[in-house]
């Protein structure tokens, strides 16, 4: 369970700094502070991803990292808007689903013992799973079912059918106590919350 914002300011070492990159959590881009000491940087932003470059970039770059500082704070807003190339890019299959599992297993090979045994490869196909399967709850509530099944689709044919199926309970518990029960609004394109 993540902390409330509170100001509390954390190093962390590589490997687990690579740890949390790997499960594809919140990769706050824009309230990123790079320092390279007036060289050029050590990485090249992947251009070749259509959605999750940043989430390479950030492990690529933090291999070159002296010290990975963390601040608690909100430092930036992420405005979300019918034009985001995020939302733009979210119908094409290879960026939304496939280039995720394998930019998740690029960052876990960086790390310095990686798929640490059954649990963290479990958590892993988990977190894929359930990532997934909220944005193909997201296309069916959009009222693109064929889409929301070629996502199930290909999870299922990854995660198999036991962690594909407790990812999609845990995605509608979710549903129910965030959206319904919490009354969090949704934002009306955004198909990753």
């Amino acid at each position: 369970m993540k902390e409330p914002p509170n100001g509390k300011i954390t190093s962390l070492d590589k490997d687990t700094f690579l740890k949390r990159k790997a499960e594809i959590g919140n990769q706050a881009f824009c309230a990123t502070l790079l320092k390279t000491g007036r060289k050029p940087a050590p990485v090249r932003f992947p251009e070749d991803l259509l959605i999750v470059g940043d989430m390479s970039y950030w492990a690529k770059y933090g291999m070159h990292c002296k010290k990975i500082i963390m601040i608690n704070l909100p430092l930036a807003q992420y405005r979300w808007h019918n034009t985001n190339e995020t939302i733009l890019r979210s119908t094409n299959i290879q960026g939304l689903i496939i280039e995720e599992r394998s930019v998740t297993r690029e960052i876990e090979e960086m790390r310095d013992q990686p798929w640490s045994g059954f649990l963290r490869r479990a958590k892993l196909e988990c977190l894929f799973a359930a990532r997934s399967g909220v944005k193909a709850k997201r296309f069916r509530q959009l009222g693109n079912m064929t889409y929301a099944r070629e996502i199930d689709q290909i999870v299922r044919s990854h995660t198999g059918l036991t962690i594909w199926l407790a990812a999609r309970a845990l995605v509608e518990l979710r549903e129910i106590t965030v959206f319904k029960i919490g009354g969090r609004p949704r934002k009306p394109n955004n198909v990753y919350s």
